[in-house]
């Protein structure tokens, strides 16, 4: 077993001129702190069901057959190589040692001298060619970026030239992006393409730096060629646009632009065949003792446990009940056995998630009235892998009516706006009839001094005004609650109109009692309550545990209630309580 600070190096033997000949290499223990030449190694393992042998220190070793063609794409002519790759470098059945080298992927990364990124082989379908010139693309954007963002005296390569002309490296530059190149969608990818010094795209025979990609994201995310409108357009700008979205998402990690909180809610969307490497493998991301609770890396302890404990982790890192509007709670058939409610569920994502547009407005409202979580007593551990939260707040008031649920995307052969004005109108007669039986005298009067006009159409928008990426610019004002009665009564886009999609979206409408308006998780019911606690800023529902104490709960979600959303809860006098959070 390899020591603390200690990492094993492969020396890949030369092929003197046959590259069809068996792999073979010798492995060496080196400290790291004595910084040892070497290249690390970003690929996807592929399938162990058939593997090939090398020989490695003069033993027989199988490896996937991806790694077996990554080594030969490496191996030099006449001069031994010095890789770390994880496949053969950590000893994978060793869970001690696994833990120990894993913890020390931050180190691994930023010491080699580069980092060599395999995309695979070209697919037999693409030409050699038109990979080549789908390279050459992305090199013409970097290189517009490079000039200032001007391609004045920078010639288009030819296969621009026509729709006909671009059709064969637009399909090379396909079977490069996330929907077909597996690279883009492991979660250990991540932090291989960012902590390294130097980055080189290896696809087949091809290379190409990494930095290349990154400047050809920002003629994408600028002032794009008119040449590359025209086609782009024409053969399908989508499948262009994740592709930069990704390598514009890494370089965001790269410069370590997100919280912790938010760079789990970015990854979680990729692979890992163990679910405890969904954390794990971006640990290298986070400053060491920001999430100390995960950081060991343990891979005795169940997958559960580790969830829990970064929920747990998030919450003291952001000093906020953040983590749990991140739709901590996945379908039955992708959730983790076991795992409470309120735990971040980071195995999967759920088909229905909308957390970056609630996320996005997180900042925005202030449910809690300033007043902190209490981390010191927040997690409870009742017993292996069942934990619990503790947390204060205030009952807001239990839910009496609910609408149907928005579905995004909405089933088969409806349209769309007309179901959405159709659903808002159903939502808006409900709330009507309830308040008028709660409150016969003033029916036209929300709680607070609203009119219900003005309550109505400002909880449509979350009663703030959002920019054309969802984020938030400003509260809401009168001319943008009435755009939302302009689409209920025409129909049409409005300004608005993305807003009021993402605050419904796969949600629920519901009344309170005393004729609160809100809107919630897609499974809400009625007789859950809202409450307000300390570091939400947002309120939540929660339920009534069946045959719990008095004060145990199952945890809900988020919502957005009106006129609650800024504090108003605490302001009633209502008494803070502590509830057991399941």
């Amino acid at each position: 077993m390899v020591l603390q600070n200690e990492i094993r190096i492969l020396y890949l033997f030369p092929h003197n001129g046959d590259n069809n000949a068996l792999l073979k290499g010798d492995l060496k223990v080196a400290a790291l702190e004595a910084d040892p030449e070497y290249e690390a190694v970003s690929y996807v393992w592929g399938s162990s069901d058939s593997l090939v042998d090398i020989e490695v220190s003069g033993n027989k070793v199988g490896v996937t057959k991806n790694l077996d063609s990554f080594l030969r794409r490496l191996r030099l002519a006449d001069k031994t190589r010095a890789l770390w790759i994880d496949q053969l470098c950590i000893n994978q059945w060793d869970n001690k040692e696994k833990a120990q080298q894993v913890r020390q992927m931050r180190q691994i990364y930023s010491k080699c001298q580069a980092c060599l990124l395999w995309m695979g082989d070209i697919k037999e379908e693409i030409p050699l060619t038109d990979a080549e010139e789908a390279l050459v693309i992305l090199k013409y954007m970097a290189a517009v970026f490079e000039a200032g963002g001007k391609d004045e005296g920078i010639t288009p390569p030819p296969s621009l030239e026509s729709n006909a002309s671009f059709e064969g490296p637009f399909k090379a530059l396909e079977s490069l992006g996330i929907d077909s190149n597996p690279w883009w969608g492991r979660v250990w990818t991540v932090q291989e393409a960012v902590l390294p010094p130097d980055q080189s795209i290896l696809w087949g025979p091809l290379e190409m730096p990494w930095q290349t990609m990154i400047h050809a994201t920002r003629t994408w995310t600028g002032a794009m060629p008119a040449v590359l409108l025209e086609r782009f357009s024409s053969a399908g700008i989508s499948t262009m646009a994740t592709l930069m979205a990704m390598a514009v998402w890494l370089n965001i990690a790269r410069w370590r632009i997100d919280s912790p909180a938010y760079l789990v809610n970015r990854w979680r969307f990729r692979e890992a065949t163990d679910p405890r490497d969904k954390i794990y493998a971006i640990m290298g991301l986070c400053p060491t003792g920001t999430l100390p609770t995960v950081e060991n890396c343990d891979y005795d302890i169940p997958a559960v446990d580790v969830f829990c404990n970064l929920t747990f982790d998030l919450m003291v890192s952001d000093e906020s009940l953040l983590p749990l509007i991140m739709d901590p709670r996945l379908e039955a058939e992708k959730a983790t056995p076991g795992i409470p409610r309120w735990a971040l569920d980071a195995a999967h994502i759920s088909d229905r998630n909308t957390d970056w547009f609630h996320l996005y407005a997180w900042p925005e409202y202030k449910a809690h009235g300033g007043r902190h979580i209490d981390i010191g007593k927040m997690l409870k551990r009742q017993g292996q892998s069942h934990y619990t939260l503790e947390l204060e707040g205030v009952f807001v008031d239990t839910i009496e009516t609910v609408g149907e649920v928005w579905l995004n995307p909405p089933p088969p052969g409806t349209d769309q706006d007309t179901a959405q004005r159709e659903r808002i109108r159903s939502w808006e007669r409900i709330a009507q009839e309830h308040i008028k039986r709660v409150t016969p005298d003033t029916p036209e009067t929300y709680p607070g001094g609203l009119s219900f006009h003005d309550a109505f159409g400002r909880l449509m928008l979350g009663d703030i005004w959002r920019n054309d990426e969802q984020r938030v610019e400003a509260r809401a004002d009168d001319e943008d609650m009435e755009t939302v009665y302009k689409f209920l009564e025409t129909g049409g886009r409005y300004w608005t109109h993305r807003t009021v999609w993402g605050m419904m979206s796969n949600q629920r409408f519901f009344v309170t009692k005393t004729g609160l308006m809100g809107i919630g998780h897609m499974d809400t019911q009625p007789g859950e309550e809202v409450w307000a606690f300390h570091g939400g800023n947002f309120p939540f529902t929660v339920r009534r545990r069946e045959g719990g104490g008095e004060n145990e709960y199952d945890f809900g979600g988020r919502c957005y209630v009106q006129g609650i959303m800024y504090g108003e809860a605490f302001e009633r006098g209502e008494e803070t309580k502590t509830v057991t959070i399941y």
